[in-house]
Formats: C-alpha cells, sequence, structure tokens
C-alpha cells in the first residue's frame, strides 16, 4: 500500500463484495458493490452481469445475500475454487458438504472468502473488501458553474447597500421641505396687504434754505439790464437787442440759473429752455421775498443788486 492509500480514511461497517468479470483471459469488467444485496448472473437484461450462459437460468443469484452474510450457489456444470478458513477448497469438493437449495449447492461465505467461479467460458474472481469511502458529489467551478451573481459578496454588498441609502437619506432629509411648517398663502398675502395699508406717509422734506447764488442768480434775471432798450414781452420772458458781450454775459446767467434750479428743486435733469430756469427763478425771489424780507440782517434788495451784472462787472 503507498501512502497515500494509507492516509485515506477506511470505512467502517461490514465488507462488500468486489467482482471481476475475465474472459479470455482478459478483465472486460470490474465492479464493487456498495451496497450489500444479492448478485444475480445470467442472460437477462435485469442482472448485474449479463452473460452468454445457455445452461444457466436468465437470473441466477451467483452470491446470495441471506440476513447479514452472503452465500455462494453453484451447480453441477459449475468450477471454481475458494478459499475458506480451512484451507483452499474445490468446488467439487465442497458438494458433498454443501446445503442443496433447488438444485443448487449453497455456502457459506465470510468476510476472509476469496475465489473463481467458472461458468462456461466466463470466470467470476470475488473477493470481500472494505467499503469505499464516500466521494464527494462533483461540482463545476464557479467561473463554469455561475455567472456575476455567483461572484458577488451579498453579504458586503448588503451592508453597502443599507449605509449608502442610511447616509443618502439623512442628508436628504436635512435639505428637503418636508419638515417645514404649512404655509396658508391666502393669510400670508391678507397680512402683507394690511401692512402696505398700514405703512405711514413719508414726512415732507424740509424747505432748503435760500442760499446766496440762488438769490443772487434770480435778482440778476430780474433785474433791468442797463444800456439795453427793451423791446417786447412775451410768453417767453424778456427779450431785446443786447451786444456780443452782453449776450455772452446772458448765456452764462443763463446756465448759473438751469444749475441753481437743478440743485434748489432737486430736479433729475436741466430745466429746458432757458426761460423756465429763469421762470422758476424768479418765482423762488418772490417766494423767499415776500417771507422773510430781511435774510441775516441784510435786505434781499441789497443782496439782489449786489449779484446784478452790470455792477459785479
Amino acid at each position: 500500500m503507498t501512502a497515500v492509500m494509507r492516509a485515506m480514511a477506511v470505512a467502517t461497517g461490514p465488507k462488500v463484495l468486489r467482482i471481476a468479470l475475465v474472459q479470455q483471459k482478459r478483465v472486460i469488467e470490474e465492479r464493487i458493490i456498495k451496497a450489500r444485496t444479492t448478485v444475480t448472473v445470467g442472460q437477462s437484461e435485469k442482472s448485474i452481469f449479463v452473460i452468454p450462459a445457455p445452461g444457466l437460468p436468465a437470473q441466477f443469484k451467483l452470491f446470495e445475500l441471506i440476513g447479514s452474510d452472503y452465500y455462494l450457489n453453484f451447480l453441477d456444470g459449475m468450477k471454481g475454487r475458494i478459499a475458506l478458513p480451512t484451507g483452499f477448497t474445490d468446488l467439487a469438493d465442497l458438494r458433498g458438504s454443501a446445503r442443496k437449495v433447488g438444485g443448487a449447492y449453497q455456502v457459506k461465505l465470510t468476510d476472509e472468502t476469496r475465489g473463481k467461479v467458472e461458468i462456461g467460458e466466463t470466470t467470476f474472481l470475488f473477493q470481500f473488501v472494505a467499503p469505499p469511502p464516500v466521494q464527494p458529489r462533483p461540482q463545476l467551478p464557479l467561473a463554469v458553474k455561475g455567472g456575476l451573481a455567483n461572484q458577488i459578496d451579498w453579504s458586503l454588498t448588503i451592508i453597502a447597500a443599507f449605509s449608502f441609502l442610511t447616509h443618502f437619506g439623512l442628508v436628504g432629509a436635512l435639505y428637503s421641505d418636508w419638515m417645514d411648517p404649512v404655509i396658508n398663502d391666502d393669510v400670508e398675502v391678507g397680512a402683507l396687504v394690511d401692512l402696505m395699508k398700514n405703512i405711514p406717509a413719508p414726512p415732507e422734506p424740509p424747505q432748503p434754505a435760500t442760499t446766496a447764488t440762488a438769490v443772487a442768480t434770480a435778482a440778476a434775471t430780474s433785474a433791468p439790464i442797463k444800456n439795453t432798450p427793451t423791446a417786447q414781452t412775451g410768453p417767453q420772458g424778456p427779450k431785446g437787442a443786447v451786444s456780443e458781450n452782453k449776450a455772452a454775459a446772458l448765456v452764462q446767467q443763463a446756465e448759473q440759473m438751469q444749475m441753481a434750479m437743478l440743485r434748489e428743486f432737486r430736479l433729475k435733469a436741466m430745466p429746458e429752455p432757458h426761460d423756465v430756469a429763469d421762470a422758476l427763478a424768479i418765482a423762488l425771489c418772490h417766494y423767499y421775498a415776500s417771507s422773510n424780507s430781511q435774510v441775516g440782517g441784510t435786505s434781499v434788495g441789497v443782496r439782489l443788486s449786489a449779484l446784478d451784472p452790470d455792477t459785479t462787472s
């Protein structure tokens, strides 16, 4: 026995038959009867060993299991030799001591018995051996048996999926509005309308103090221009023939008047044409002259005449 055979686990229990079928000095078939059962031979397809034997019954019980013991059955035309506890004995010599059952001779076998039985041109070699170990059921490799689903570690996959759903569920809950209170649009709109109704009116801006520039400009516009003949007064304001120097002075005064009225009345655009600025200056001058005839201890007329272009020039 090799080391591998000795290392193999030895099966326990009663021994089983090992039978070899020999024809023309060649082993045709060899079997180990793993399940202790009766072994039949003959021409019937139901026999365990099918052999050409014309004088043999279709199913002859060559090795018959009675209880827990095996018995060898043989006929008159059979030859062979078996090893019994008493030694090697031919089948012809066992006919006298064997029990005859239904035309066949029957000899009890033990677990140590071995031998051969010749039936015509077929020879059966037999012996009792330990039952072979149970072979594991063959399985295909994972690469052949299964696809991608069988290669996935489902435990790790389930844990990862649960963790993914938990974390992203919490983040989604933080950024979602399902926890916010329900807002009644009608109530909110009504409160907004009431708030707009209760807004107090803005206070009136204080009247700006009259600056010296505005008063002087108004006085210069309203005062008569010396050495300038008066032609006529129309809807556009006072008009007349002037010299080039006077015309340039008048243009400059008109521009100053526009800037002053833009600042005093806080207009968004320059008052156009010049006559509009003149009219605003005249009105402003009359307003301050009627409301307060003294500004800082100086009469309005004196301050206006001081800014007369003829006087200043």
